[in-house]
């Protein structure tokens, strides 16, 4: 070993004790920097951990959004249907009431024509008959008014029939 002289043992001293302050110093400044180090990975840590609830939330929510979108395409899909069923409804209604105002016109017209020729029954062809005219005559007219009276029937039937079903096409309308 080698001899240091006393004055510069005490540089020497010095000089090591200075490097141990640094030392403290910088072991001062690592604890720190460490303790930060720490803090800032517990902030991470937090961070992160609101980051995965939001990350939950926002699934949930997109779930929600993708459950309304559905629950809308089924409503739209049911509208679609109202509206079909609407239509046929409002064709039916309009063809009734074409069918009614055709009824209509041909029982007026029929009425206006017993109005200016007059009603024959039976018993009034039959006195009407003249002996000058075959039987054969007689029993032509006969049908004729029988017809024409079973028409007047089956549009009077036919004419109730289509207001009956008139009114229950306005009261689906009314429920749709």
């Amino acid at each position: 070993m080698k001899l240091v002289p006393l004055g510069d043992r005490v540089v020497l001293k010095q000089l090591v004790a200075e490097d141990n302050s640094e030392i403290d110093k910088m072991k001062l400044d690592i604890k720190n920097k460490e303790e930060y180090a720490s803090q800032l990975n517990e902030q991470i840590e937090n961070y992160q951990a609101q980051i995965d609830v939001m990350d939950l939330n926002i699934s949930e929510l997109e779930s929600q959004i993708s459950d309304i979108e559905s629950y809308i395409d089924e409503l739209n899909g049911e509208i679609k249907g109202i509206e079909d069923d609407i239509a046929v409804n409002n064709k039916a209604i309009k063809d009734t009431k074409t069918r009614i105002d055709s009824l209509y016109e041909e029982l007026r017209q029929r009425l206006y024509d017993l109005y200016v020729n007059g009603a024959m029954s039976d018993i009034e062809l039959l006195l009407d008959f003249d002996q000058s005219n075959d039987f054969s005559s007689y029993l032509i007219l006969l049908e004729l008014n029988k017809q024409r009276t079973e028409r007047d029937d089956e549009i009077c039937n036919e004419l109730n029939n289509d207001i009956l079903q008139l009114e229950d096409l306005n009261k689906q309308k009314e429920v749709l």
